[in-house]
């Protein structure tokens, strides 16, 4: 188990979730992605949306595990900051958090109040 799926659960079971986004934002995610370019850097790409089965909504799939992901053929994963993440997706996206026992939905609405969150704390 990683280090923000022991907060995850932590916070769970007080029903207290403060501190697993405060993890979140400081967590390294591996991210799949579309690229746009060549060469050995990632820098211009998209992310590889799905939708989610439980509400038909665009989510971006992430893990702090890469092989939690399913890369395709055509993407590849690149690593990012969770606070940095959700800074650089639409604000219609979603992400599923992929755990050691499932997935751990952070729909749209919570990731811009996540979002607004970071921005109001940032230097």
């Amino acid at each position: 188990m990683t280090s923000f799926e022991n907060v995850l659960l932590s916070c769970k079971s007080r029903g207290d979730f403060e501190p697993a986004w405060q993890c979140f934002a400081n967590t390294y995610f591996f991210v799949p992605v579309l690229r746009n370019d060549s060469g050995e850097q990632t820098k211009d790409f998209r992310f590889s949306i799905s939708t989610y089965p439980q509400d038909g909504k665009p989510y971006v799939l992430v893990s702090e595990v890469l092989d939690r992901l399913q890369i395709s053929q055509s993407s590849e994963a690149i690593r990012e900051i969770g606070g940095k993440l959700i800074a650089m997706l639409n604000p219609e996206l979603g992400l599923i958090i992929g755990l050691n026992d499932g997935g751990f939905a952070m729909p749209a609405d919570l990731l811009g109040w996540l979002r607004a969150s970071l921005q109001r704390v940032a230097p």
